[in-house]
């Protein structure tokens, strides 16, 4: 399917000669002649990406991005300025709004092209490494995990299925309410406040009313999110006595997420943090004895060092002068000794395990 590019831009020669050549190399495009028509197209048609200049009528580029960024479904959409005026004001301020990129006018066709390329890329590797991280989150056996939207679960993890007794089946059949024990009408007002974006995300202690109508503790991380363009809510359900502390990050992952964080990947880091402060648990007696038993050689080893820095396997086989093969093969052997499902499970496990020091 192309990807769809909205343009907004008051000169018309400018909307004619980008829209005709991003048509040729395959971009559905759409354009917008004013900030106002701008915002309204992007609302109809959900653009992969926006191409806005900053003056115009109607309204400027910063407050069609202001505009853009207050819709749920529209908020993460890769936004690129263009402007004729490229002042340190200029870039501070877009900066501050959060945009993307900046173009300036003039520009080449092909500075144009390099720009949505590499965005577009960007973004692909975001989604491929935020991917494994929601299929490490829903796959772990630690946590009961839920999204719940239109007062439903819509989806439910097995773990959650066997702390409740209920069947997945069931469980999509139910409200919150039906087998959460406590102020339900305090749960509302939470749930309205962090619909509103008022609260970002909340943590609670909650009893769970199993299907035996027993009632087991749990720890409750909740947070709002858009779901299939419905706001919805991404929760994590924790057994108390699973849960260590005060939900802290431990150094070996703290080091980690700060990694990241310096190196391009803060959305991947709050991520990752958010999910470890409900994953945090105490290493049983077996896993150690798993982990003792895990023994890596020194190639893997520096291998792993490289994954866990978000490198490729051809920037690893290129820095270390291997073929990318050699280094898919390494990472496939790393997976089987730590039994760990993929690259994210991986480098969860050894950050936590100590396996590198990043």
């Amino acid at each position: 399917m192309k990807k769809k590019i909205l343009i907004i831009d008051d000169y018309a020669p400018l909307l004619e000669e980008v829209s005709e050549f991003l048509d040729m190399e395959g971009y559905k495009v759409e354009t917008a002649k004013n900030g106002a028509e701008g915002v309204q197209k992007a609302i109809t048609i959900e653009p992969d990406m926006i191409i806005c200049d900053i003056l115009m009528p109607e309204l400027n580029g910063y407050q069609v991005f202001e505009a853009i960024s207050q819709i749920p479904s529209l908020s993460a959409i890769p936004f690129i300025f263009l402007t004729a005026r490229a002042t340190s004001e200029d870039y501070r301020k877009g900066l501050e709004l959060g945009v993307d990129d900046y173009l300036t006018k003039p520009f080449t066709i092909d500075a144009l092209l390099t720009t949505i390329d590499k965005r577009f890329e960007k973004i692909e590797k975001y989604k491929s490494v935020k991917q494994d991280v929601v299929e490490f989150l829903f796959s772990n056996p630690l946590l009961g995990v839920f999204i719940y939207s239109d007062n439903k679960f819509i989806f439910v993890n097995e773990k959650l299925a066997k702390v409740s007794g209920y069947s997945l089946h069931d469980i999509n059949n139910l409200e919150f309410k039906d087998f959460i024990i406590g102020n339900y009408i305090e749960a509302q007002k939470i749930a309205n406040l962090l619909k509103a974006g008022i609260k970002k995300e909340y943590n609670t202690e909650i009893g769970l009313l199993k299907k035996d109508k027993n009632v087991v503790e749990l720890s409750l991380f909740v947070k709002s999110v858009v779901f299939e363009g419905k706001n919805s809510f991404i929760g994590c359900l924790v057994e108390k006595e699973e849960k260590n502390g005060n939900s802290l990050l431990e150094p070996s992952i703290a080091k980690f997420v700060d990694f990241l964080s310096t190196t391009n990947n803060k959305e991947i880091s709050d991520e990752i943090t958010s999910l470890y402060n409900q994953m945090k648990t105490k290493d049983s007696i077996e896993n150690r004895a798993v982990i003792k038993k895990i023994k890596i050689s020194k190639r893997e080893k520096e291998i792993l060092e490289h994954i866990c820095k978000g490198f490729t396997n051809k920037e690893i086989a290129d820095k270390l002068f291997l073929s990318a093969r050699t280094v898919d093969n390494h990472r496939a052997n790393m997976l089987a000794k730590t039994k760990t499902k993929n690259t994210a499970e991986l480098v969860a496990f050894a950050v936590k395990t100590k396996l590198v020091e990043i």
